[in-house]
């Protein structure tokens, strides 16, 4: 595991569906927000990732639901960058955590980095990886 970051949140009405537990898309709205968190403090700031000409994109993802979330439950989401594989692909996982400790959801996703003109993917430059790899332990603002 290179790194390793903490995003909290709780359970709010707008996640609830009709059978009263957080409807599965927004386990993904979950995960999404904790990862752009983890950036944030970096060049890889939502705020600012755009005026670079490149992003972070989605190539791929698994979940597995364990335990059902309900209203109000304060969770903890844990997200481990694990490996960044030929200087262009990020492996993550991410974790929800019940506030008892259970895991509610796991998902392994897999980044690119998208050069925004062309639109392809590129390699990650050599000064972001510096930043994701060693700067990132000190960005981490945890909600």
């Amino acid at each position: 595991m290179l790194n390793e970051f903490n995003f909290h949140l709780t359970i709010r009405s707008e996640h609830i569906d009709k059978s009263s537990h957080v409807n599965n898309a927004c386990y993904l709205s979950f995960f999404e927000a904790a990862r752009w968190r983890c950036f944030d403090g970096t060049i890889f700031d939502e705020s600012k990732i755009h005026t670079l000409g490149f992003a972070p994109v989605l190539i791929d993802c698994q979940l597995k639901y364990r335990k059902e979330l309900v209203l109000d439950d304060n969770i903890s989401i844990k997200t481990s960058i694990i490996q960044i594989e030929k200087k262009m692909i990020i492996h993550i996982n991410q974790v929800i955590y019940k506030q008892n400790g259970e895991k509610s959801c796991s998902a392994k996703l897999r980044h690119g980095i998208l050069n925004l003109k062309t639109r392809n993917l590129t390699e990650i430059p050599d000064n972001w990886l510096n930043i994701l790899l060693k700067e990132k332990s000190n960005a981490m603002v945890l909600t």
